[in-house]
């Protein structure tokens, strides 16, 4: 009889309050199990412990009761195999795509040690998964000269850079339009067939986890706990062509009975959604939306922000010049101040004069300071060694004898 695997993510009877004792009880008896490679959507209304869930699974937050495993083993610190993308791509300003993507190479080991001698190969590797999300040719860019959706791509890259086993994803598409949002979709379930780890997404958006996932946990209001499990019955993954077919639409409305999100507003249209123009109206081509108008703005700030570390920069470099500069001008005042004798305390204006007017003795007096320096030290060091040479004792016979 075949051994049964056992779940890479295991998390048993986990609850988490916030505050101490009498703070917010946030999950209560949570227990869900996440299979390696497989990808599992978590669903809920909002505040109902979702985020919560991904911090103690990646090791952020310790639980307040229960246990949580991950890879076999109770997790107690942050996990340097996870990877994590937010709801908001938070890049650096001050550092380009490329910069940004291979920021984990910095802090996780074994790549830290590793990046300075294999920074080529971790490049190469950076600017594969920014091609395979679209971004080839991006790499030199800033964030604020990207679009949301494109921003979106580099944080996921981010994400993965380091290879980890879990993915976790807290609502990484939710602000963004639909077309770019179903866009990044295909992409990501791209990237997860080519890499295949194990991925755990959290979203509001039914037709999201449906079109992603493998299953798809539904859960209470807070305090939050998995209420219901369905596993997605449609083809694999790999064969869908447009997201969220018609048939899945009963499906998506049976998950949402069971947990009720809270209403976000008009349902946006989906692009196979019948318009006015009927049910065979073409759809709306895709692509990334430009970015809204306070990227200017940000532009601005970051801008400011590079002339303002150039500055810091020059001024660091001058700083020592003006030090010494302070310095000789001190002590020239100070010596014509207090009308100190020369032959104390000359002043530096006095000792340069000194120095061009003698600099052809000094020049002279040097050159033969350093070759008596090295005759000196030459004849004594050679005669040593000499000697030294003469004196030692043979080597050891190597006919067999145990003495020298």
């Amino acid at each position: 009889m075949a051994a049964v695997e056992r779940p890479f993510v295991e998390i048993d009877q986990v609850s988490m309050r916030y505050g101490g004792a009498e703070g917010t009880l946030a999950l209560r008896n949570a227990t869900l199990s996440v299979a390696r490679g497989e990808f599992v959507a978590v669903v809920g209304p909002s505040g109902c412990g979702k985020s919560t869930l991904m911090k103690l699974v990646s090791g952020l937050w310790p639980s307040s009761a229960g246990s949580v495993i991950v890879g076999g083993q109770e997790v107690d610190r942050p996990l340097p195999m996870v990877g994590m993308a937010f709801q908001n791509p938070t890049l650096l300003p001050w550092r380009t795509i490329l910069a940004n993507v291979m920021l984990p190479l910095e802090v996780v080991e074994p790549h830290r040690r590793r990046l300075r001698a294999e920074r080529a190969a971790y490049e190469a590797k950076a600017r594969q998964l920014l091609a395979m999300v679209g971004l080839a040719g991006f790499e030199g860019k800033y964030p604020y000269q990207l679009s949301g959706g494109m921003q979106q791509r580099a944080s996921l890259c981010r994400a993965l850079i380091h290879d980890p086993q879990l993915l976790m994803l807290d609502e990484p598409f939710g602000a963004l339009d639909i077309f770019t949002r179903e866009d990044l979709w295909a992409q990501l379930q791209e990237v997860c067939l080519t890499l295949k780890p194990t991925v755990i997404l959290v979203t509001h958006d039914l037709k999201e986890a449906v079109y992603l996932a493998d299953r798809v946990l539904v859960m209470s209001s807070r305090p939050g706990r998995i209420l219901a499990e369905r596993r997605v019955p449609f083809p694999a993954r790999a064969g869908w062509m447009t997201p969220t077919p018609p048939s899945s639409r009963p499906w998506c409305t049976s998950c949402a009975t069971t947990s009720t999100p809270p209403a976000r507003g008009r349902r946006p249209t989906m692009p196979h959604d019948a318009g006015p123009q009927g049910e065979g109206a073409p759809a709306p081509p895709r692509g990334d939306a430009p970015a809204p108008r306070r990227g200017d703005a940000n532009a601005r700030r970051v801008e400011a922000m590079a002339a303002a570390a150039r500055r810091r920069r020059r001024l660091q470099g001058l700083l020592p010049w003006l030090i010494i500069l302070g310095t000789f001008l001190l002590w020239e005042a100070a010596v014509h101040g207090f009308a100190i004798d020369a032959f104390i305390l000359p002043a530096p204006s006095a000792i340069a004069a000194s120095m061009v007017q003698w600099w052809q003795p000094l020049l002279e007096n040097a050159r033969q300071t350093l070759m008596t320096t090295l005759v000196g030290f030459g004849r004594p060091s050679s005669s040593a060694w000499r000697w030294g040479w003469r004196s030692a004792p043979p080597p050891c016979s190597t006919t067999g004898s145990t003495r020298c």
